[in-house]
């Protein structure tokens, strides 16, 4: 892995920029300038010599976005929708209840561009992907399944690779940071039903525009903040929440 994806990752971890719950807002939050300097002594993990200064700024973030795309396979919504789904023996769940769980990680993952997750693991009903349990993953698509009610806080953060999310119709919250820094995500489709996004969860990604379903009746602070395609538009219902929350944020509407 190239040096510059080297240290958008390590400042993730160090910095903690992906786990915008943990601190206040003024610390999680980038800037106007998107200017921050990593700790005055460097970890192993960022290749960075000492005394080295960086500072995440919106090209050094452009830079790494394309120095992700030179290494990621290309890939399109109907590749995510005809792959086969991850087998029950690559995951690691926690039980919810009786017949419900939750998805921890895939702690070996096989090896495959796009995960397709399951309904079921082993008779239990997948119904949430944990906090952090896919935080810098390296798939490049993803296919969440119907049963899905719940992405948890930064299920799938600073994942660089990620481009294509699919979500099942079963789903009614995206957790708080669910997907920020995920730097390549350019297309997300999102489920009638859907009722609540998270703060931060679409945070420095490359989103286009996206599709906000009527149901949804709640966004929270800074959602699409620091996109990376400044040409973002938010399509949806007239008249709907996501008109409302579109005018308020200064974002371009569009009714489908």
């Amino acid at each position: 892995m190239k040096r510059m994806i080297s240290i958008f990752l390590a400042l993730i971890l160090t910095l903690g920029l992906c786990a915008c719950g943990s601190g206040s807002k003024e610390e999680t939050e980038l800037s106007d300038d998107w200017e921050y300097d990593v700790p005055e002594e460097p970890t192993w993990a960022t290749g960075l010599e000492e005394g080295e200064v960086i500072q995440i700024t919106s090209d050094f973030l452009l830079e790494c976005r394309d120095q992700a795309r030179k290494e990621m396979i290309r890939i399109t919504l109907d590749d995510v929708m005809k792959v086969e789904p991850l087998s029950e023996n690559h995951m690691n769940c926690s039980r919810i209840g009786e017949s419900e769980c939750e998805v921890i990680n895939v702690p070996d993952p096989p090896r495959q561009e796009i995960c397709a997750f399951p309904e079921t693991w082993y008779g239990q009903k997948i119904v949430k992907i944990g906090n952090d349990a896919f935080t810098m993953c390296s798939f490049n698509g993803l296919r969440l399944p119907d049963s899905l009610r719940e992405l948890g806080e930064s299920a799938f953060s600073g994942s660089p690779h990620l481009q294509i999310v699919y979500c099942g119709s079963g789903l009614k919250t995206i957790g708080l940071c669910a997907f920020n820094y995920c730097l390549n995500l350019h297309t997300v489709v999102l489920p009638e039903g859907l009722e609540r996004i998270g703060a931060y969860a679409f945070q420095s990604t490359s989103l286009q525009s996206i599709e906000i379903p009527a149901s949804v009746t709640e966004i929270g602070d800074d959602a699409f903040n620091c996109l990376l395609n400044e040409d973002f538009v938010i399509i949806g219902t007239p008249g709907s929440y996501a008109e409302q929350y579109a005018a308020e944020q200064g974002i371009p509407f569009q009714p489908k």
